[in-house]
């Protein structure tokens, strides 16, 4: 039976036991392998069964889907022992048939590994940046000496590494001393240089330019493609500011000198005036730290509302993030935004007014949050709306009539004819005043909704 052990960024591991054909993998609660971190999309990828073996399809995911270090463009079929790496998150596929008992109990482990190891009972050192990035090393359990020379138990051939340049102790479970041996380029621990310290699990030693990480026994790891690329830049860093230390100037002319030392003056002074430019543009357009964190907490009630069907409640507290904030490009604010003009649709299409109709729609329109093929759609059914409506100059214009009682209670027995809205029916000079009450007023609007209706 095939199984999937997932590791999360803490070490925490959960097995499942693949009996199903397929399983989706993301951050939505309706997944089968729900993957909480954010930097999971809500549907990420998808494994599913193919004959006796599995394969995993990326589903367009934003951080994307890794197998073995190498990014998934589509589809992939994974094998035993392929390490899958999806956010924060290390997913171990497994064969049970294929893991022999010298495999569980750990009894067969090479000097050094190029593959990620899985299942190993071992502490060891994985190296990161240095030769063969990914080759580890096996601790055992006594004083172990490290370097490039050939009597060291852990060689490492690299030209910034002394040929016996640290020891390595076990002190208890998982936990080691390292001692510096009087190399020329020393031993830095989590970036701090010190000549005898204590590492625990995925601490990071430094040997000149070489870089390794402690993995402790049962631990999985395959190191990240930005945390190699940082380590690197950094040890390139050491590496030519050391080249440029050792540069001979005791050769040099005193001309040279001179115009050596006003070069380099010139560069400085452009370097400061660049950098200047540049923390002044930076204070201009970055956003605080507080700014950042108080757009995220604003966004996460909003998708809290929204979770709770408070889609009007979720749209506006989305709204109070400020304009030009990244939380306003995240998935989460275009969803909101879109559950909030699906949910103005629907009550347009419940809307018996076509001004009710008409007011959905135009709220649609006129809130640049929401995306432009909703707000496109929202123009399309007002243009609809207003072809349907009459026009004010196409309604008949009402007939002034007498003010006399006969002809006010008399009414039409012939259909309306053109004459009777032609240019004569002028209003009429107000009567002299009289003292006797009229029986019928004048309405005071010459549109009624039929002009021959009694009043």
């Amino acid at each position: 039976m095939w199984k999937l052990t997932i590791e999360d960024d803490q070490a925490k591991r959960t097995v499942v036991h693949l009996v199903r054909d397929d399983y989706s993998v993301g951050r939505a609660e309706a997944n089968a392998i729900r993957l909480t971190e954010r930097n999971i999309s809500r549907n990420h990828a998808r494994l599913e069964r193919r004959g006796e073996a599995w394969a995993l399809t990326d589903i367009r995911s934003y951080n994307g889907c890794y197998i073995n270090g190498q990014r998934v463009a589509d589809t992939q079929e994974l094998v035993h022992g392929d390490l899958i790496q999806v956010g924060d998150y290390r997913l171990i596929v497994e064969d049970d048939s294929r893991i022999t008992a010298q495999d569980r109990a750990g009894e067969t482990i090479p000097a050094s590994r190029t593959t990620p190891s899985l299942g190993v009972s071992v502490d060891r050192l994985v190296v990161l940046v240095g030769p063969s990035p990914g080759t580890e090393h096996p601790l055992a359990q006594k004083r172990l000496l490290v370097g490039r020379g050939e009597e060291c138990d852990i060689s490492i051939n690299h030209q910034s590494v002394s040929r016996v340049h640290a020891e390595i102790t076990p002190v208890s479970d998982g936990r080691y001393e390292i001692a510096d041996k009087n190399s020329a380029n020393g031993v830095r621990v989590n970036g701090v240089e010190l000549p005898r310290s204590f590492v625990d699990s995925r601490d990071v030693i430094e040997l000149g330019d070489v870089v390794l990480k402690l993995i402790v026994a049962g631990d999985t790891y395959m190191p990240g493609m930005d945390e190699s690329q940082l380590i690197a830049a950094s040890a390139a860093a050491r590496r030519r500011e050391a080249e440029e230390s050792l540069i001979p100037v005791s050769s040099t002319s005193l001309a040279i000198k001179i115009s050596v030392g006003v070069a380099v003056l010139a560069v400085v002074a452009v370097l400061i005036g660049v950098s200047l430019t540049r923390r002044t543009t930076n204070e201009l357009i970055s956003t605080p730290d507080d700014v950042v964190e108080a757009s995220a907490r604003t966004l996460a009630e909003a998708r809290q509302l929204l979770k709770q069907g408070n889609i009007r409640g979720a749209q506006q507290k989305a709204g109070e993030i400020p304009l030009g904030s990244a939380a306003r490009s995240s998935p989460d604010f275009r969803a909101i935004q879109a559950a909030y003009a699906d949910h103005l649709f629907d009550l347009a299409d419940k809307a018996t007014h076509p001004a009710d109709k008409r007011a959905f729609y135009d709220e649609i329109a006129r809130t640049p949050s929401i995306d432009s093929a909703r707000r496109q759609r929202a123009n399309d059914r007002l243009n609809t709306l207003s072809a349907e409506a009459v026009d004010i100059a196409d309604l008949p214009r009402a007939v002034v009539r007498s003010p006399s009682p006969s002809s006010s209670l008399q009414a039409p027995k012939k259909p309306a004819q053109a004459s009777d809205f032609g240019e004569q029916d002028e209003p009429r000079p107000k009567p002299a005043a009289s003292t006797e009450k009229p029986k019928s007023s004048e309405p005071t609007t010459l549109v009624r909704e039929n002009p021959f209706d009694e009043p």
